[in-house]
């Protein structure tokens, strides 16, 4: 049996083809979340994630190589002006996990140049961490083997947490300055 070779006047046709397919599933799965980060946090749509190597690389450059997760996943979400980051890392066991927090909550309360003003509540038994900085409200938190950080626009970050900590927005503490509608400021 004799084979055909392709017609070349349909190789760059087929070839961009299949790029645009390779991009419009690359954009979609930013879009859509994956096992650690979600399609949406607080009304805000994933609009960029970042794993493997890439994301491994983003956390040691953060914490000086001080860091070495099993996995992690960034997750970039926006919409509307308003933005916020999520860094999720899976250690390979919760006593891994639970002594990279500690030492995130040492460095925090030892002064970390850009944070400040520092504080923690404890949410249905799950302690979490708040500092302000970089723009952002910046909450992180250990569960199990996972260790998460988000830092988001303060008008959201309060609804965007308790969001992701899946609790009633009321268990959450109010931000200074903020009133106790979640995106309006507090007017004097």
């Amino acid at each position: 049996m004799k084979t055909r070779s392709p017609d070349p006047r349909l190789i760059i046709p087929t070839l961009w083809c299949l790029a645009l397919a390779a991009v419009a599933c690359a954009d979609r799965s930013a879009e859509v979340g994956s096992a650690l980060l979600p399609a949406q946090l607080h009304g805000l749509q994933l609009v960029e994630s970042h794993s493997g190597e890439e994301a491994e690389g983003i956390i040691a450059r953060l914490h000086k190589g001080d860091m070495a997760p099993a996995q992690t996943e960034i997750g970039i979400y926006g919409s509307e002006g308003m933005r916020a980051e999520l860094y999720i890392s899976v250690f390979n066991n919760s006593q891994d996990a639970t002594s990279q927090f500690e030492s995130m909550v040492d460095g925090i309360m030892a002064g970390v140049p850009g944070f400040g003003h520092h504080t923690h509540f404890q949410v249905d038994e799950q302690d979490v961490h708040m500092v302000f900085g970089d723009g952002r409200v910046n909450y992180f938190f250990c569960a199990g083997e996972r260790l998460s950080w988000l830092g988001a626009n303060p008008l959201i970050a309060r609804a965007a947490i308790a969001e992701l900590l899946e609790v009633d927005l009321d268990l959450i503490p109010e931000l200074p300055g903020m009133g106790s509608n979640p995106s309006q400021p507090e007017r004097s």
